[in-house]
């Protein structure tokens, strides 16, 4: 039994041994791993796989192989760890750091589509599980859509990285959302957005003890306020910068941020501020053997001095940063230090020396074409304050077949980025452009079935519209015309009525002038019968064939009197004189007077015809 016990001990000490061994090696790992230093960490990696005593602890070390081949770029390497990762059983944050992993590997062959796609799947992964899971997929999709310029894609997940985020709560997260923020807004052109996301970069780098995200902020703020021409602002932010990072002046953040404000100085035209600048990073520069850094430094004191009036002493300078180049064997640099020299001797009226460093830029550096169109162009100038106007016009001519060509290439250059970038969204959006081609079909047949029999039921609606019309028309002209007949007809009556009066009217007219013989009485008698009987029945019969004349006469002319009213109604039936005389029991002359009168209260002339003015009125 005692034995049993004692080897039961010792087998939980050796697993407790290896245990302990695994978290050792996997510390160190992550220690060289995070300094760069891969052939150590690699070493440990190996050293760990001797150790696995577990599966999940094995997924662990599939991960931390992948994420290795990862950092020395071996991606088919990296790509074969982490997919065994993923198909590991490893706690579901590793597994989704490896889903992201991989992403990145796809990303970095340059198959754009598919790290998205990889993206996205880890992204849908960690919806299950923690929110600082899903801030990381979306901070990754975010990065990785501005990294290609599709920042409508951009900006729709980083408004889900907004939901997931704490503004009140300051940590690396908020700091990277603040980061991609700030790119969108530079790429959109918005420049100040852009400047208000750095510096809450700093804010929450500040906040979480990040000494070198706040400095890091302080001096982008700076760089982009020298772009904006904005110097003294730039020039505040380098300066607290620089003091920030006065402890490490050994770094690269450091001389960035010294030679930004040197700079800001020089666009601001301080040049002596600028040539102290330059001037104190001179020892900097060359303790840490920065040679190339030292020849660009050179030809930035070169510029102060000549903006100063020192040609001499810029042309001494710009000498030097030759000599740098050279040594550096960077022909590159050299050929543009070279273009420059021969720019400070056009300056200085030596065009034999520029034409030499021309010429000398030009055979350094044949593949700049950019470089080579501006040398051809200065050569030009040269040429020109020289007197040889021969080569100065051939040199102008390459310059411009040169830029002819640049044009074209930096053409062709962005259509072809635009292509990429098209054939990736084409991809992207490739399933949705099917099933929306799909719907639009559906809803294209749907339309012309509708519209179809919306035509026909719209050509029988006007059919049926047109007849009710037609026959709607038919029916009232035909009643109008029933009422005019019979109003004319009722006309008619009443002047055979009146005619029959006028008849009895003369029959009694000799009656009474042969027994009364009082003509006085007789008159008015006449006068009675002829303008009473029936001129009601008769002018309510006229109003419906002639409806608001009568009203419309009175009410112009106040003074016309009832016979009047007679006379023209008469004249509006366009009866004549003897008939109207009939109507009446007078002589046709006492007509013709009443008809004078009636003109001179209507205010017509002798010329003016009295039937069409009353028929005028209607």
């Amino acid at each position: 039994m005692k034995l049993i016990y004692a080897l039961i001990l010792l087998i939980c000490s050796i697993v407790s041994i290896g245990q302990n061994n695994f978290s050792f090696l996997q510390k160190k790992y992550s220690y060289y791993s995070n300094q760069y230093n891969f052939d150590s960490a690699n070493y440990y990696l190996d050293q760990q796989a001797k150790l696995s005593l577990n599966k999940e602890e094995l997924g662990l070390y599939f991960l931390n192989k992948g994420d290795y081949f990862l950092d020395v770029l071996n991606l088919d390497s990296s790509k074969f760890y982490l997919e065994k990762a993923v198909s590991s059983q490893i706690h579901e944050a590793r597994k989704h750091e490896t889903m992201l992993y991989l992403a990145k590997v796809f990303v970095k062959e340059g198959n754009i589509q598919k790290g998205i796609e990889k993206y996205k799947q880890a992204y849908d992964f960690s919806k299950e599980f923690a929110d600082s899971l899903q801030i990381q997929s979306l901070l990754s999709l975010a990065s990785v859509y501005v990294d290609e310029s599709s920042l409508d894609s951009a900006k729709t997940y980083v408004k889900y990285l907004k939901s997931k985020l704490d503004s009140n709560n300051k940590n690396h997260d908020l700091a990277s959302y603040y980061d991609i923020q700030s790119v969108i807004a530079f790429r959109d052109g918005n420049y100040d957005m852009c400047i208000d996301y750095v510096d809450k970069r700093g804010r929450v780098s500040k906040s979480i003890g990040d000494k070198k995200g706040e400095i890091g902020a302080h001096a982008k703020i700076g760089a982009l306020l020298i772009m904006l021409e904005r110097h003294n602002e730039a020039i505040r932010y380098l300066e607290e910068a620089s003091i920030m990072a006065r402890d490490s002046k050994s770094s690269q953040l450091w001389l960035d941020i010294q030679l930004n404000l040197a700079g800001a100085y020089y666009y601001k035209k301080e040049f002596s501020k600028a040539l102290d600048g330059y001037l104190a990073l001179i020892p900097v520069l060359s303790d840490q053997k920065l040679g190339l850094e030292l020849a660009n430094l050179y030809s930035n004191i070169a510029a102060c001095y000549i903006d100063l009036g020192s040609t001499k002493e810029g042309i001494s300078y710009l000498k030097k940063g030759i000599s740098k180049a050279i040594q550096n064997g960077d022909t590159n640099l050299l050929a543009s230090q070279k273009h420059s020299l021969g720019i400070y001797y056009i300056k200085t009226k030596k065009p034999y020396l520029a034409i030499k460093s021309f010429k000398e830029s030009l055979t350094l550096d044949p593949s700049n074409l950019d470089l080579q169109s501006k040398n051809y162009n200065a050569l030009s100038r040269a040429y020109k304050l020289e007197g040889d106007y021969r080569m100065a016009h051939e040199s102008l001519v390459l310059h411009k077949q040169l830029s002819d060509s640049l044009f074209d290439l930096h053409s062709s250059q962005q259509i072809s980025d635009i292509e990429t970038k098209y054939r990736v969204a084409l991809k992207e959006e490739e399933n949705k452009k099917l099933q929306a081609e799909v719907s639009k079909q559906k809803v294209v047949k749907q339309r012309d079935y509708i519209l179809k029999w919306g035509l026909v039921l719209l050509s029988l609606f006007l059919v049926g519209l047109l007849y009710f019309v037609y026959n709607t028309n038919k029916i009232k002209i035909q009643q109008q015309k029933e009422k005019l007949a019979y109003r004319l007809k009722t006309l008619e009556e009443l002047k055979e009525r009146v005619k029959q009066k006028n008849n009895i009217v003369k029959h009694l007219e000799s009656e009474i002038k042969a027994h009364h013989n009082t003509e006085d009485f007789a008159n008015e008698l006449l006068r009675k019968i002829s303008t009473e009987n029936d001129w009601g029945k008769f002018i309510t019969q006229f109003n419906l064939l002639h409806p608001g004349f009568v009203d419309t006469l009175t009410s112009k002319y106040q003074k016309i009197t009832p016979n009047d009213v007679r006379i023209s109604t008469l004249v509006k039936l366009q009866l004549t004189e003897k008939e109207m005389a009939e109507l009446l029991c007078v002589v046709p002359d006492a007509v013709k007077k009443a008809k004078s009168r009636l003109k001179k209260k209507l205010s017509l002339g002798k010329g003016e015809p009295l039937f069409e003015y009353l028929n005028s009125l209607n």
